[in-house]
């Protein structure tokens, strides 16, 4: 039997995970019908801790400790709050799967900060990293070093889709044995 505290977590996590898989048939549906997503002023530092919550009984199960340095007083950004959580979480995830095949110390840093024009998330793993020759690839569809049945090769490309819509950009920055580093940089709202 768990303590009440952590049965509320568990079950606030559970309410928003149906909330995404709910936003998520909904954007397939929209993407199908080319319709536009609506757009409100966002708090991006909301939109990490949410994706960060939904992770963590992961993250504990596999000894990952996150390491969050989030910005006080963000500018808001034009966006969908679940579409961004959709890219955020792919990131994550993919990070996450670096890490479980290492036996090392297993580090997720995000860190949020802005300027007048831009916001920028930063998340770095203390994964296996990416080798120079899959750098350039692994924003195209339908690209992935994971085992059949595991990876689709539609999360980051559907990522940099996304990202490009809200005329923002996304990097990555790897060495093999030393972890990736994704930044997402998005305008600010005018």
């Amino acid at each position: 039997e768990f303590p009440p505290q952590e049965k509320k977590e568990y079950l606030k996590n559970i309410n928003e995970g149906a909330n995404l898989s709910k936003s998520i048939v909904q954007k397939l549906l929209a993407f199908a019908r080319k319709e536009n997503t609506e757009k409100e002023p966002i708090d991006i530092n909301e939109v990490v801790n949410s994706t960060l919550d939904l992770k963590r009984h992961d993250f504990k199960v596999d000894r990952i400790d996150v390491e969050k340095t989030l910005q006080d007083d963000m500018p808001f950004i034009m966006a969908d709050f679940y579409e961004l959580q959709q890219v955020f979480l792919n990131i994550v995830n993919n990070a996450h799967h670096a890490m479980k095949s290492t036996e090392e110390l297993r580090r997720l840093s995000v860190i949020t900060e802005s300027d007048d024009a831009s916001v920028r998330v930063r998340f770095q793993d203390s994964g296996e990293g990416i080798p120079k020759a899959n750098l350039q690839k692994i924003f195209e569809p339908f690209f992935t070093t994971k085992g059949k049945g595991v990876g689709t090769g539609l999360g980051l490309s559907v990522c940099y889709d996304i990202v490009r819509e809200y005329n923002g950009t996304i990097y990555v920055a790897s060495e093999v044995g030393k972890g990736a580093c994704f930044i997402i940089e998005l305008p600010v709202k005018v």
